[in-house]
């Protein structure tokens, strides 16, 4: 699974232009304080990906967000980030996003 998530990352390198350029992959709890820290980011939304992998999506009040996956053995990576989050509702079908 770690595998298939760095090989999304790599894909998505030449778009990154962002100081999380390099993967971040650490323990869960250095990765949470890290992610604090420098971005102000906590812990929004979880979910089981596999009996091996949960993912969580990580944002700030800014709007910048992080998602990383971990593995059960505390291993954690940031696969993927972006700017703009918005809490918007969900699309009504037939009206445009």
């Amino acid at each position: 699974m770690i595998r298939a998530l760095l090989l999304v990352w790599l894909c998505m390198v030449p778009m990154a232009a962002d100081a999380r350029i390099i993967p971040r992959c650490e323990p869960h709890g250095a990765l949470t304080r890290w992610l604090k820290k420098e971005h102000n980011e906590t812990p929004r939304f979880r979910g089981v990906v596999s009996q091996q992998t949960i993912m969580e999506i990580f944002r700030s009040p800014g709007g910048s967000w992080s998602i990383v996956a971990t593995v059960v053995s505390g291993r954690s990576c940031i696969v993927m980030w972006g700017t703009n989050w918005d809490d918007a509702p969900p699309a009504i079908e037939g009206e445009p996003l």
